[in-house]
């Protein structure tokens, strides 16, 4: 795929969110149709793009629109794996899409880079696949053949490696402050996962015996990425950055390996308390579970402030299968649930 050479940009500290993290806005950008960027210029992008990917954009605007859906459905799958968590990926209106915290480089942003790649980059392989970009071709993985008496036919394939190259053009940056070293790991962290490709087949034969499956690569879907980075936010390494040589340090010593880890500058606030500033709610109001082995126990969510109990009563409804072919409901009386929200 031919690309032109990015513009160089300069990217400030002071304006870190223009240049680094604004990207993230794609997933929102007019609520998101499917095809969001196809009829917008890219010139209007300003707040969202910085200079280079807005002049990626002018040569490649089925590709940005591709990365809009992707970044959308990697905020879908942070919001749906951490709604149970004090932190549970809430977005905003306005310059700080995820609260202005996140500028603080901490386990949050990391897994916000990570998950907003991996979804980017999996829906342009996606779309690569399904030939709704420019310039990409059937990728066979696979030999057709028999494998105990099953016939394997290989199509086309999910091209990781082309995705990767695309994402990591469109993200690249002149500078070279520990903003960035950390956001390119995060990066990487992401378009690994992403990389964790299997096979994926389908029946086609006639006898029903599935005699014949017809296979492709594909990534695991986002869903099961954003599972998969959660369990990374949890071992999420703190860092600092050497200053001679860009490298990434462990603050505990005794963390040798940290390349596929999720990495952070600064601790994470408690998220306990409301800091409109920061675009921090607090949990004052919080729905929490009463199982103290549930990630959402009021013992967690409610930080040690304690919580209340809410009993209520609701209309039951009984139904059964009518044969042939209808269900039928009537209420059979009224059931009682509990509730417990934070103080």
């Amino acid at each position: 795929m031919a690309f032109t050479s990015l513009a160089t940009a300069v990217c400030l500290l002071m304006v870190f969110n223009g240049c680094l993290a604004s990207w993230w806005s794609l997933g929102v950008y007019n609520d998101l149709s499917e095809r969001v960027v196809d009829s917008t210029p890219c010139e209007s992008l300003t707040n969202i793009l910085n200079s280079s990917q807005q002049t990626f954009c002018n040569y490649n605007r089925k590709i940005v629109n591709s990365i809009a859906i992707g970044t959308r459905r990697g905020i879908v799958a942070c919001q749906q794996n951490f709604a149970n968590w004090r932190w549970n990926c809430t977005t905003f209106t306005g310059e700080n899409l995820f609260g202005a915290f996140v500028k603080n480089n901490t386990r949050e942003t990391a897994v916000i880079n990570a998950l907003l790649t991996a979804g980017a980059e999996r829906q342009i392989a996606l779309d690569c696949r399904d030939e709704k970009l420019p310039n990409c071709t059937c990728q066979i993985n696979g030999d057709n053949g028999v494998v105990n008496s099953t016939f394997f036919l290989y199509e086309c394939s999910f091209d990781i490696a082309k995705a990767h190259d695309i994402m990591s053009k469109f993200l690249e940056t002149p500078s070279n402050d520990d903003t960035a070293i950390i956001a390119e790991h995060n990066h990487n962290v992401g378009s690994n996962l992403v990389g964790q490709r299997y096979r994926k087949c389908r029946c086609t034969g006639f006898s029903g015996s599935c005699s014949v499956q017809t296979c492709y690569f594909a990534s695991p879907d986002i869903d099961t990425i954003g599972q998969r980075v959660r369990e990374k936010y949890g071992s999420s390494v703190e860092v600092t950055v050497n200053a001679s040589n860009s490298a990434l340090q462990p603050v505990v010593q005794t963390i040798n390996n940290h390349d596929n880890e999720l990495v952070y500058l600064k601790r994470s606030p408690t998220f306990c308390n409301q800091d409109t500033t920061y675009g921090i709610l607090g949990t004052v109001g919080r729905q929490c579970s009463n199982n103290l082995s549930d990630p959402d126990s009021c013992d967690i969510i409610c930080c040690g402030r304690g919580h209340i109990t809410v009993t209520a009563t609701q209309p039951k409804q009984c139904c059964s299968f009518i044969y042939c072919c209808r269900i039928e409901c009537q209420d059979c009386g009224e059931e009682t649930f509990t509730e417990y929200f934070c103080k």
